[in-house]
């Protein structure tokens, strides 16, 4: 690993929920771990709209900034 750098890896965890193996990344490819810790770890039949929503803005929000940074 180099300096600076976060190594991603997917690991495999059990559905907060309902215990189901899942898979999921080690830390979130858009910074945000703080979502992240609150709504991984949950399968997607145990996740409400409202949480799925808010990921959804998220990934959504962090993909528009990461576009605004490049064109400048």
């Amino acid at each position: 690993m180099h300096k600076g750098k976060i190594e991603i890896q997917i690991v495999e965890v059990p559905c907060r929920r309902c215990g189901k193996n899942i898979r999921q990344l080690s830390h979130s490819l858009f910074g945000a771990n703080e979502l992240r810790d609150k709504l991984g770890g949950i399968c997607g039949e145990c996740i409400t709209p409202e949480e799925d929503r808010q990921i959804t803005e998220a990934m959504l929000g962090a993909v528009a900034e990461l576009e605004t940074a490049t064109r400048h």
